[in-house]
């Protein structure tokens, strides 16, 4: 199957593909973004496709990654980090194929806060202990042409869900507000000082978090919470790429036609 794949050159840069999708002029065709690269897809089109050495060293995985996304005729290359939350989680035996570990999910019944005792003795990440190396090897190697789209892996609505779990979250908007509140503003004011390091960054195109803050049929929580906890967070880092002339894009998950109108609008 990978053998009818080849390595593409892409004929348009990353200023023309934001130009593209703000709208500033029109390119032939839509400039290809993706959000997430497994690495049971990476692996195998880094080694079969590109012929490129597979290598664990960290700067080595990043010459991979980036040589992924110009090999196969992309100009923006996505990349997260997440800081070192501590919740709860399962695992489970992955059985895709070429799975190289296991499954791992959010405890979603049993969360880690679940009391005001519990955040004042959670510890919780510090920016100036947080390894912003590969961001910063990125910026200094990626090809020439080539734009970054960063972000936190998770964003404020997900941390709060993980620690307090999806019930506990939930339970608590109605028995304890304040405490809900208070994690959502620690969370995002960690998460502002995080993307206030990346935004400097010369070859940063966009900020480009995801936020899964729905499911099928609608939100996972009210739009009302949402509004009051998690939007003015989206809000303030959409303005810090904003005011360096890039775009602020948010990917999530699910219905979110009841919160369309505030995320254009308004974030």
């Amino acid at each position: 199957m990978l053998s009818s794949f080849f390595p593409c050159d892409s004929k348009v840069n990353a200023q023309q593909a934001i130009d593209h999708l703000m709208g500033r002029i029109q390119l032939d065709r839509p400039p290809l973004v993706e959000y997430i690269v497994d690495e049971t897809i990476l692996r195998p089109v880094v080694t079969q496709v590109l012929g490129r050495p597979w290598t664990e060293d960290p700067h080595g995985w990043l010459d991979n990654f980036m040589a992924f996304f110009q090999g196969l005729g992309y100009c923006l290359v996505k990349f997260e980090r997440a800081l070192p939350f501590e919740t709860h989680h399962l695992l489970a035996a992955d059985t895709a194929p070429n799975a190289l570990r296991d499954r791992a999910w959010s405890d979603q019944h049993s969360g880690v806060i679940t009391s005001w005792a519990d955040f004042e003795h959670y510890p919780w990440p510090k920016i100036e202990d947080f390894d912003f190396s590969s961001f910063e090897y990125l910026n200094a190697h990626l090809p020439e042409g080539m734009g970054l789209m960063l972000s936190h892996a998770g964003g404020p609505f997900e941390k709060v869900s993980d620690l307090m779990s999806y019930e506990g979250m939930c339970i608590a908007l109605y028995d304890d507000l304040p405490l809900v509140q208070a994690v959502a503003e620690r969370v995002g004011e960690i998460m502002t000082r995080f993307y206030q390091h990346l935004i400097d960054l010369d070859r940063l195109a966009a900020f480009f978090p995801g936020d899964d803050m729905g499911f099928r049929t609608g939100t996972l929580i009210g739009p009302d919470h949402l509004r009051m906890l998690t939007f003015p967070w989206h809000k303030r880092f959409a303005r810090m790429a904003h005011d360096k002339d890039i775009p602020y894009f948010l990917h999530s998950c699910g219905n979110l036609v009841s919160i369309m109108d505030d995320l254009i609008d308004e974030v």
